[in-house]
């Protein structure tokens, strides 16, 4: 008996030794002490889902959606949202497309970006830039050098950019070239084809905003114009970027659409249409038809609904002479940011157009 109880003894001061009482159970068990039984920490609850009425309501009405059947690129797209990573998620789910600014978007854009494209299961990023081109009028050779430096730059930020682990997921530029007017400068045409050439070392189709694209100008003897700024001599990958800015006048949205993609057909080209939902061009007819640009432009969301639906419906496209051919559009670019602060009607005209898209009656 006495070798029993001494053997007990020895076993108790091997488990104490190793930090285990004689139940088994670890050393934060329940501290017994001369006022009682001081309870162990509280185990974190495992985290459940947030309820429904939690969730934020743009997120719930983008779920209702599939995803787009074509990508749509944008301006790049705010810290705000790059911080939201819910609606991010679900934004890039249905564009399949996260933008970010070359210049203007840290690393942690892309770190976003690329997490965004994990929980969506489908995406790519695309990078915007405007090239600056205008010309020092009192110096070439000044203006040549601060090209030669933005080349310099240009290439060092983009081997950069593609050095992160996001990078293989970069495979678009959007170059927007409203710094530059080729008439005052007769090798800008030069310089923007070496420009394209340093973006094709790293991305795999490159677009230049307003290459190609026909206007309206009520100032032509015939009431277009080729947009001045336009080089369709520029290299291209085959989408010369129109701008649709005026979804409240959807005549001439679809002219616009016409003229232009007979002007691409030149070039063996299709179209980028570059879109402006609850904003965009008005027209003053008192100071002679001038265009100005309005931040909340207020037009019926069926305008935005039916533009939805003419652009994913090949019975719209079977039918270029009474509407336009859709179809030519391969990719689009929502102008200004999505859910930013330069357009407050944004939401809500995205979803008539994701309601024109899909075929369903537009939400009162």
């Amino acid at each position: 008996m006495m070798n029993g109880i001494k053997l007990l003894c020895v076993v108790l001061l091997a488990l104490s030794a190793i930090g285990v009482d004689a139940a088994g159970s670890p050393e934060d068990r329940p501290e017994v002490t001369a006022t009682g039984v001081t309870p162990p920490d509280p185990v974190d609850p495992v985290p459940e889902e947030p309820p429904a009425d939690d969730l934020d309501p743009r997120v719930a009405a983008l779920r209702q959606f599939e995803p787009l059947s074509i990508p749509h690129a944008s301006w790049f797209l705010t810290r705000d949202l790059l911080r939201d990573s819910e609606l991010l998620a679900e934004y890039v789910r249905i564009t399949g497309v996260c933008t970010l600014s070359l210049l203007w978007s840290d690393d942690q854009a892309y770190v976003a970006c690329g997490r965004a494209i994990d929980t969506a299961g489908r995406g790519m990023i695309a990078i915007l830039y405007s090239p600056y081109n205008q010309q020092d009028a009192d110096s070439a050779a000044s203006f040549d050098a601060a090209w030669a430096a933005e080349l310099l730059h240009v290439s060092q930020r983009l081997q950069h950019v593609k050095s992160l682990p996001q990078g293989e997921l970069i495979q678009l530029a959007l170059l927007d070239h409203e710094q530059y007017r080729h008439d005052e400068e007769p090798l800008v045409g030069v310089k923007l084809a070496v420009m394209y050439q340093i973006f094709h070392q790293h991305v795999l189709l490159v677009s230049w905003y307003g290459q190609g694209m026909i206007r309206r100008n009520v100032r032509e003897e015939n009431g277009w114009e080729l947009f001045p700024k336009t080089l369709p001599s520029v290299p291209h990958d085959g989408l010369f970027g129109i701008a649709l800015f005026e979804l409240h006048n959807l005549t001439l949205t679809r002219e616009v659409i016409r003229r232009s993609a007979a002007e691409a057909d030149k070039h063996g080209a299709d179209l980028a249409a570059w879109v402006c939902l609850g904003t965009g061009y008005a027209y003053e007819w008192d100071t002679g038809g001038d265009r100005v640009w309005r931040r909340d432009l207020t037009y019926p969301r069926a305008n935005t609904w039916r533009f939805g639906f003419d652009l994913a419906h090949k019975y719209v496209s079977a039918r270029p002479e009474v509407f336009a051919p859709y179809d030519r559009i391969k990719l689009v670019i929502f102008y200004p940011a999505p859910y930013g602060p330069a357009n407050r009607f944004w939401h809500d005209h995205f979803l008539a157009y994701l309601h024109g898209w899909n075929r369903k009656p537009m939400e009162k």
